[in-house]
Parts: C-alpha cells; structure tokens; sequence
C-alpha cells in the first residue's frame, strides 16, 4: 500500500515537472516570436561593392566629379583613375531604402564602356538602386575626391 502511494505521488511528480517544461517552453519559443525582436533584414546585409556593380572596377576608363559648389572635374589619368577604383574595391556597402539624402560634397560618375554608377559622399546608384556606405573607407574616397580637387580646380573650398 505504501509502495503503491509512493509510485502514485512519484508519477504526479513527473505530470507536474513535464507540464513545467512544456509551458516554459511555450514561453520561450513565444517570447522570441514577438514583434519587439530583432529581425534581421535581407536588405540590410553588408557586401561588397565590387560585388553589386556588373563590371570590373579596375577597367573604369573615366570619371566625372560634380563637386557640391557647382564646378566640374573629368579624372581620365590612369593614375588617379586606378588609385579610385583601388578604394571603390574596399567599399563595403548595404541597401538603402530612401531615396539620396540632402546635399553631397561631391557626385561621381564612373563610366566603364556602357556601364555607369553614380558615387556621391553618402550614397552609391547601381542601376536604379541606391546603397549606403559602411564603414571607414568610404572616408578615404572622399578624401582622395577632395585631394584631386584641390590639386586640379583653383579656389576650391571643401
């Protein structure tokens, strides 16, 4: 008799436990599925710009500044040509849902036989799709951008 409460009480214990997992369970996997939790966005993945452009960015044979003052730039040395294409290759970038922001230091037009993207400081047009730099080298451009400007344009002030 005794055993027999025994192996009854032992048997509520492990209903009791395994009703204890289950609802702790069915929390955890509730909590994660709830609308404050990270999502992780297939837009917001970080790649390379060199994987987004449909050419070789070391075949770019000229490139237009528009500097945010008006005045114009054409960079057709292959020099100064390669030193860009070596900083656009670093570029690392992400999808960007709104349209390009307010204002640029400068826009860049980088012609390679019939295809072209447009660089500006903040945002990076491929055919149709703007991206936002991440990272460090996009300030390295810019400076490289600017450099070029002042060596070439007078009275530039940036």
């Amino acid at each position: 008799m005794a055993s027999e409460t025994l192996l009854k009480e032992v048997l509520s214990l492990i209903k009791n436990l395994f009703v204890f997992i289950l609802s702790l369970l069915f929390i955890v996997i509730s909590g994660c599925n709830n609308e404050n939790s990270i999502k992780i966005e297939p837009d917001k993945v970080v790649s390379p710009l060199a994987d987004k452009v449909n050419f070789d960015l070391m075949k770019i044979k000229k490139i237009e500044v528009l500097f945010g003052d008006g005045r114009k730039l054409l960079i057709d040395g292959k020099e100064d040509i390669d030193k860009i294409s070596k900083q656009l290759i670093l570029i690392n970038v992400e999808k960007q849902q709104s349209e390009i922001g307010p204002g640029y230091l400068y826009n860049l037009e980088i012609y390679e036989d019939k295809n072209t993207i447009s660089v500006s400081n903040n945002t990076i047009s491929i055919e149709g799709e703007n991206y936002k730099p991440v990272g460090d080298e996009m300030n390295k451009l810019n400076k490289i951008i600017i450099e070029l400007g002042r060596k070439q344009l007078s009275g530039i002030e940036i």
